[in-house]
């Protein structure tokens, strides 16, 4: 048994309020749940959840980390859940990392999802779907279902609201800047609130059967998991099916920290890492569902 433990996140301020808000109960102190850039000290153990989102920055901080005594270090990641230009938190960038300083490393990978009956099914569909696709293999998934229109996917969301958490996810394909924040989409008369409020007020939502009038996008949902989920495929990433291939449309993105990112790193539409952020974006929202 570790002495002396820590558990961080290099960022997501929604998955840390939503930890510290489970967390807390009527009377007690309330958990503060560390940043790993603001983690100091020496641990017998330190677990850093969401490690894909570390930079090469955080990365490099690690040596402070080890140097400040920390015995073990536990990063939690997954290759498939970057979502911005500058994360680095891969599985090669961690081995690579630690052979530089002959660091003892030991890889174990999750082989069984006890989620859900059918989540195991759902993830190899869409890692199929996105990182394999010139496999044409059909996956059998009973727990999908696909709607044309978006008011016959709101009232199927709206039912299960009832005795779920069930929420709608959506891409960053409109605007969050605290003037309209709607995800409005008129030529099916729909209309939702875009992600309500600061992290407290999401992870509060998230947490409770607080219904579907709101829409939550890649920021809001990642790191958690939901009931029951309803997703708004949009125009930002689609199938070019003359082609086979996955292309993408920037300019239906409008997410001004992503877009300035992409500006910085250089990239263009297509551009390999550009595409595989916005597959990673999909397959995040898409593997939201219990």
């Amino acid at each position: 048994m570790a002495e002396k433990t820590c558990f961080c996140l290099p960022r997501s301020r929604t998955v840390k309020a939503m930890i510290e808000h489970a967390c807390h109960t009527e009377g007690s102190m309330q958990l503060r749940i560390p940043y790993f850039g603001s983690a100091r000290g020496a641990y017998d153990l330190m677990v850093i959840d969401e490690a894909h989102r570390m930079n090469e920055n955080d990365i490099r901080s690690l040596d402070s980390v080890f140097a400040s005594g920390t015995k073990m270090v536990i990063l939690l990641q997954d290759d498939h859940q970057l979502i911005q230009p500058e994360e680095r938190g891969t599985l090669q960038n961690f081995l690579r990392y630690a052979k530089k300083r002959k660091l003892p490393f030991t890889s174990l990978h999750l082989t069984i999802q006890k989620r859900c009956t059918h989540l195991g099914n759902l993830l190899t569909g869409l890692e199929k779907l996105f990182y394999q696709a010139h496999v044409h293999e059909t996956i059998h998934v009973s727990s999908v279902r696909v709607f044309d229109k978006l008011n016959d996917m709101d009232a199927w969301i709206s039912e299960k609201a009832k005795t779920s958490r069930a929420k709608i996810l959506a891409p960053f394909c409109w605007p969050w800047d605290g003037k309209d924040d709607d995800v409005k989409i008129p030529q099916e008369n729909f209309q939702k609130r875009w992600n309500p409020g600061n992290a407290e007020r999401q992870a509060d939502a998230l947490s409770n059967f607080t219904g579907t009038d709101d829409v939550y996008c890649i920021y809001t949902s990642q790191g958690l998991d939901l009931d029951n989920v309803a997703f708004i495929w949009w125009n930002d990433l689609r199938w070019d099916e003359k082609n086979e291939r996955w292309v993408i449309s920037l300019k239906e993105n409008k997410d001004p920290r992503f877009q300035k990112a992409v500006r910085e790193a250089g990239l263009t539409e297509d551009s390999r890492w550009l595409i595989l952020l916005f597959k990673d974006m999909y397959y995040v929202m898409l593997s939201r569902a219990r």
